[in-house]
């Protein structure tokens, strides 16, 4: 009777492993190789501890394990990889090559991993990932499949390039084979639309809230501002992004040169175009005015913009911009581009200040009223209004309940 009941519960334990509500995520590239994309994977799936993630994605640094568990995603990394890579390493060949390879390496291990796991939903993030997930969808039609596209570069950009265009059909075909895509903003919903989607819903993404808080007393805040170079005089205007062509920050730099020299750029972030950028500031004789930080953690990065008096990014093309949210979450005056998904949440004169794209010069004067004096009162108002918008509506609680919803309702 005893063994019975053992061999029961054996049973009943068997089949519950098989029933575990498992999901795949798609990714080309994920933490230590950390962007807007990647964070909301991590703060989503930790908010979500009754599915299992497992993730397959690209492995670039060879130093990296071919699986391990970060917070609640399994990863199995695949393709080559070189120790330590550069940023730049890591779009030039032959480490590109992965991502070219990438819809078909990953499909190959989806259907593996498929075999053992019998996932109940995949979910590729971002459009290239989109592509394993296309094939996977031929094999096992009956698995859902969201995609979330949340892509920083303009749609134009990914699509109209002369190696992807060959592809086009099959982007379109990931659209349109899609149980539902998820756009982080209505820029990117609106593409989705134009690409032949059935269903589509907007979702942002969102800010950790504990984490980009105001916390540093007035004391605090002065000597950090010191550690950097900036003088209680001075006003430091800070952007954090890739050092990438997309996110502008040529035109930041030059901005500095419409500006009086007690205004400073505090840059965080690296990419392709450190040495370039690094470059530009000799060349402007604006070295002592440019500070280049280098990649920061989260908490860095709070602190950083809580030492700061502006943010700006004037982007050329936005996904949504997670870091604007921050900055706003950290109650500074932010400064940034109409364009993509950025007018979702920047309301020019009500929650911050839109700057025009390529032009340094009205950088430089929004800078200025901004910090004028007399615009104190307003400049308060509208901060305030950001701090609402973001604490009342992109709080990463919200957004993982309206996941969470989206995924019941597919699996």
């Amino acid at each position: 009777m005893n063994f019975a009941l053992c061999f029961a519960w054996m049973m009943s334990d068997m089949e519950g492993e098989n029933n575990k509500k498992c999901i795949l995520i798609f990714s080309l590239a994920y933490f230590p190789y950390v962007g807007g994309a990647e964070i909301a994977i991590k703060e989503i799936t930790n908010r979500l501890p009754e599915y299992e993630f497992d993730m397959v994605t690209l492995r670039f640094n060879s130093a990296l394990p071919r699986h391990e568990k970060i917070g609640n995603v399994s990863l199995y990394r695949i393709g080559f990889g070189k120790k330590n890579p550069t940023p730049r390493d890591m779009v030039s060949f032959p480490l590109y090559i992965n991502k070219i390879l990438f819809s078909i390496t990953a499909f190959f291990k989806a259907i593996s991993l498929h075999r053992k796991r019998k996932y109940k939903m995949v979910w590729p993030v971002l459009l290239y990932a989109g592509w394993p997930a296309l094939f996977f969808s031929f094999f096992y039609p009956q698995v859902p499949y969201l995609f979330t596209i949340q892509d920083g570069d303009t749609p134009e950009y990914l699509t109209r390039r002369a190696r992807i265009r060959l592809f086009t059909p099959f982007l379109r075909a990931s659209f349109r084979r899609a149980t539902l895509v998820q756009a982080i903003s209505q820029y990117l919903a609106d593409f989705s639309k134009k690409m032949g989607t059935k269903k589509t819903v907007v979702i942002p993404n969102g800010v950790d809230i504990n984490i980009f808080k105001s916390i540093l007393s007035e004391n605090d805040r002065t000597v950090e501002r010191q550690k950097l170079g900036i003088a209680e005089n001075e006003i430091a205007v800070i952007s954090v992004s890739r050092l990438v062509p997309k996110n502008g920050i040529a035109d930041l730099i030059n901005s500095l040169a419409h500006l009086p020299k007690y205004i400073k750029l505090v840059l965080v972030g690296e990419g392709p175009l450190q040495k370039e950028l690094t470059e530009l500031t000799h060349t402007l004789s604006l070295t002592d005015r440019v500070i280049f930080l280098g990649k920061k953690t989260q908490g860095e990065t709070a602190r950083l913009l809580e030492c700061a008096d502006i943010f700006c990014r004037p982007s050329l093309s936005e996904g949504l911009g997670n870091v604007f949210l921050e900055a706003m979450a950290i109650s500074l005056p932010t400064l940034g581009t109409a364009v993509g998904g950025i007018p979702d949440f920047l309301i020019h004169h009500k929650t911050g200040w839109i700057v025009e794209s390529n032009n340094p010069k009205s950088i430089a004067d929004t800078v200025l009223y901004v910090s004028a004096k007399e615009h104190e009162k307003e400049v308060e108002t509208i901060i305030k209004n950001g701090y609402d918008l973001v604490t009342q509506n992109y709080t990463w609680e919200s957004v993982a309940e309206r996941i969470c919803a989206v995924i019941g309702s597919l699996i």
